[in-house]
C-alpha cells in the first residue's frame, strides 16, 4: 500500500508471508555459525529442512521535493522460523524435528537516512540504524552411542526469543 501525502511526503507499507518448501540440504557450522572458512571447522553439519516460514511488516515515510534536503526512514518487524526434519554428523543422518529461528530472522530495525545536497558537485549522507539483531540461540547437542550401536542425540535450544525447548531425538 502506498500513499502520497501534501510536501512530497510518500509513505509505503508492505507486509509479507512466504512459505517455503522443498528446500534443499544446508552445511552449517553448528557452534559458531560466523567463519571466514566454514568449511574448514569441525563443527560442520548437514541440514535437512522440511520447511521454514518468513513474515513481515514494513513501513517507509520519504520526503524528497527535490531540493537540497530530503530524507527516509523506516521501521521492519520480520522473522523466519525454519523446521529441521534432520541434522547430519559425521556421515549419519538422525530425525530431529524442531522449529527454531532461521539464520536471517531479524526481528525490529529502525533506519533512517538524511540527504544533503548543497550543490550539483557535492552530496553529503547520514545514516542510521537501530535494530534488536537476530535472535541468539544457545544451542547444545549430544551425541550418544546407544548399547546396540544406534545414535542418539539430546538437543536443548533456549533463544532470546524466550523459547526454549529440550529434545530426546532416538
Amino acid at each position: 500500500m502506498e500513499h502520497h501525502f501534501e510536501k512530497q511526503v510518500q509513505l509505503r507499507l508492505e507486509t509479507y508471508y512466504k512459505d517455503l518448501s522443498d528446500l534443499r540440504p544446508l552445511h552449517r557450522n553448528f557452534l559458531n555459525e560466523i567463519e571466514i572458512f566454514p568449511e574448514l571447522q569441525d563443527d560442520r553439519v548437514r541440514i535437512d529442512r522440511s520447511g521454514a516460514v518468513s513474515k513481515g511488516l514494513e513501513v517507509y515515510l520519504k520526503r524528497d521535493a527535490g531540493g537540497k534536503f530530503t530524507w527516509w526512514a523506516s521501521y521492519a518487524l520480520a522473522q523466519v522460523e525454519e523446521d529441521v526434519a534432520t541434522i547430519g554428523v559425521d556421515g549419519e543422518v538422525v530425525p530431529f524435528g524442531l522449529e527454531v529461528p532461521g539464520v536471517f530472522d531479524q526481528r525490529q530495525t529502525i533506519y533512517v537516512d538524511l540527504n544533503y545536497r548543497p550543490g550539483r558537485k557535492w552530496h553529503m549522507n547520514a545514516a542510521w540504524q537501530y535494530r534488536t539483531g537476530w535472535p541468539y540461540t544457545d544451542k547444545v547437542l549430544q551425541q550418544v552411542r546407544n548399547e546396540d550401536g544406534s545414535v542418539s542425540f539430546f538437543s536443548r535450544w533456549s533463544s532470546s526469543t524466550g523459547k526454549i525447548t529440550r529434545h530426546f531425538i532416538a
